[in-house]
């Protein structure tokens, strides 16, 4: 097919469609020499049109080459920016490249394609601007754009829009990998680890690189008390997700459970890196400190924390051992008390329902 097809563009190589076909179909062969070869023989002119730029832009992604990628995409703004193709790639690569300010700049230009408005969807949520995100994915009616809301309703504590945006993308595209880690996370705000489990494989045979997905999997070995495995996944699951606080907070209180106490504190302070107004990092370090009977620096630590937020977990468990180390009992039991009275993250159970439940799961499991 691609020599036939290939013998006839080269009677007739200013023909735009069989240029492209000859393209689509040399991409089908992931042969990168010959792709570069073709763009190579292609007339000028026609280098010039936006399609065949997307195109050229397309082979340097594939390839890796994300950098020249964003250049190529600059260029062709710069040679139409109105073309649709010209707007998408420039988000595409933006966005590839880490460049989220740069790409968010055309959120208000008109006449963007669903896929370039799911894009900058996907910016927002990382800037953690939810609301913006949200309302910009709802005119768009397809499975991407359901699993990504998905993924953002479970973020602002929507479960039930959550688990229904992740079915209805589902049942369009079985594989959705937005959808099925938002199903796969209801599972476990429910305590359904069982449930959570066969998502959890189903992703990661897809994407088992996916960070996401293998912190979902250690957070469910974490809550089953098998902290190995979960020190194990939560140091996969950082290597690929680097800048995610919340893993790297698991993986931490995995190595505390074990009494890993230098690789608990590296774990939070790499967490601390990411975000330094986070109260639960510095609350997590004071916990360290006390634990290893430094009151002076965990006191120090657990202040900061209960200044960004007075109800800091971490903060509050840190002043109960400081108060337990130091005599103080009586103080240290009322702290822990108010600690497993408050609600957790989890189905809006307290955090006393939520070690009775777990202690339970574990008893019935033998």
């Amino acid at each position: 097919m691609l020599n036939r097809t290939m013998a006839l563009w080269q009677q007739d190589r200013q023909n735009l469609p069989l240029t492209l076909q000859v393209i689509d179909q040399l991409f089908d062969s992931r042969d990168w020499a010959a792709v570069n070869d073709f763009f190579d023989q292609i007339p000028d002119d026609n280098r010039q049109q936006p399609e065949i730029c997307a195109k050229w832009i397309d082979v340097l992604i594939c390839q890796n080459q994300l950098n020249d990628a964003t250049i190529q995409a600059k260029k062709l703004c710069q040679i139409t920016d109105e073309h649709p193709l010209a707007l998408h790639y420039f988000t595409l690569t933006h966005y590839l490249v880490g460049d989220l300010q740069a790409l968010l700049i055309l959120a208000k230009r008109p006449n963007l394609t669903p896929e370039t408005v799911i894009l900058l969807a996907r910016a927002w949520y990382h800037q953690g601007q939810l609301t913006q995100a949200i309302d910009s994915l709802l005119p768009i009616q397809s499975a991407e754009a359901w699993g990504l809301l998905a993924m953002l309703y479970l973020d602002t504590d929507q479960l039930d829009l959550a688990i229904e945006l992740a079915t209805q993308a589902l049942a369009l595209q079985p594989n959705q990998v937005d959808a099925l880690l938002a199903k796969a996370s209801y599972s476990v705000v429910l305590q359904q680890m069982d449930n959570a489990k066969p998502v959890i494989d189903q992703l990661l045979l897809i994407q088992p690189h996916s960070g996401r997905a293998l912190s979902i999997l250690g957070q469910i070995q974490f809550f089953e008390f098998n902290t190995n495995a979960a020190i194990n996944t939560f140091t996969q699951a950082v290597k690929f997700m680097p800048n995610h606080i919340g893993t790297w907070h698991l993986l931490a209180w995995s190595y505390f459970i074990q009494a890993q106490w230098q690789q608990a504190t590296e774990a939070f302070e790499s967490a601390l890196l990411l975000d330094r107004n986070f109260a639960e990092s510095h609350g997590g370090l004071a916990v360290m400190a006390a634990t290893q009977g430094d009151h002076g620096k965990a006191e120090q630590l657990a202040k900061v924390a209960l200044r960004l937020n007075p109800q800091s977990f971490a903060g509050l468990y840190a002043r109960s051992l400081i108060a337990g180390q130091s005599g103080q009992q009586d103080k240290a039991t009322l702290i822990v008390e108010g600690i497993l009275a408050k609600s957790s993250h989890l189905s809006g159970l307290s955090y006393r329902q939520l070690v009775d439940s777990a202690v339970k799961t574990r008893q019935a499991k033998g």
